[in-house]
């Protein structure tokens, strides 16, 4: 019985260790990264997020600045990542493309998606794919990819929209990246999750009237371009009203929008403060894990 007991003890504290290294087993994983080799709070390094389906594919929607390349390559091979399925770029910046010379270089991928619209001197980042004779395949509005039993639908932008937008290089396109980035949202059975990469407020609006009621209520958030007061209006966070929700970037969200999250009964997770963070949906509830659960002092005083 004792030898028992302490076996049992020693796998707990190695499951509860190795959630890191954990790529799930049947249900459809939100792995949110975080890179402290980076260097201090405040310091911008983008978007990056594993995504493992029940049917054991995998995809990487975005992959940071180029500077955290090197560690999300060794993440992902620590993972047992030896191919990446499906890639999807939100928008064409370099917060969320920055890893990905890195990434075709240690891994195949099978396909790569994404809105269509680049500035003048980034368009090498497609060509980049091309080179590599990775299929590429554009999306917008009302698009749906199936993986499995999980349903991803592209809610926004338009194709119209997009090809409106003017040619331009990459500072003068900047709004228009952020503002026309992909709104995803994924399926599983009764779960759901949304991912719309640096919308900024005009653009939530927008996604808010185009998009019946129901279709933007998810379970999980990725929190807007980076928790940054250009995004999360009130409008947005009581629309999607989400139950779990993660700031990537090492950014710090101000005060009034985490507000606007904990008053929806929402407690937001940020990588700077809560570390790589797993989210696991087996179709029906929604289970988070983070290495370091706890809220900075900063924010806990607003937690009822």
């Amino acid at each position: 019985m004792t030898i028992r007991r302490t076996v049992c003890t020693i796998i707990i504290i190695i499951c509860s260790i190795s959630f890191l290294f954990a790529t799930g087993s049947g249900n459809l994983t939100f792995r949110f990264f975080d890179f402290p080799e980076l260097g201090k709070l405040g310091q911008k390094w983008g978007d990056c997020t594993l995504i493992t389906f029940p049917n054991g594919e995998v995809m990487l929607l975005d992959s940071g600045i180029s500077g955290v390349s090197s560690y999300l390559v060794q993440n992902l091979k620590e993972l047992g990542i030896t191919r990446i399925d499906k890639m999807i770029l939100s928008h064409v910046h370099s917060d969320h493309y920055g890893g990905l010379r890195s990434v075709l270089n240690n891994f195949p991928i099978g396909d790569f998606y994404w809105n269509g619209f680049c500035s003048t001197n980034e368009t090498w980042v497609i060509d980049l794919l091309k080179n590599h004779n990775v299929p590429i395949h554009l999306i917008s509005a009302g698009d749906v990819i199936e993986i499995g039993d999980v349903t991803i639908k592209v809610l926004y932008p338009s194709r119209q929209q997009l090809d409106s937008l003017p040619v331009q290089d990459s500072d003068a396109a900047m709004i228009n990246m952020n503002n026309n980035s992909l709104c995803l949202r994924f399926e599983h059975g009764d779960n759901s999750a949304l991912f719309c990469g640096d919308l900024y407020k005009v653009a939530e609006n927008a996604v808010i009237e185009s998009v019946p009621p129901q279709i933007l209520d998810c379970d999980l958030l990725k929190v807007n371009h980076h928790g940054h007061d250009t995004s999360s209006s009130k409008a947005w966070v009581q629309a999607t009203s989400p139950k779990a929700a993660v700031m990537m970037g090492n950014i710090v969200m101000n005060l009034v929008l985490y507000k606007r999250f904990v008053d929806v009964g929402c407690t937001p997770l940020a990588t700077w403060m809560n570390g790589t963070i797993l989210v696991e949906m087996d179709g029906t509830t929604i289970d988070v894990t983070a290495e370091n659960p706890e809220i900075n002092e900063y924010y806990r005083k607003l937690i009822k």
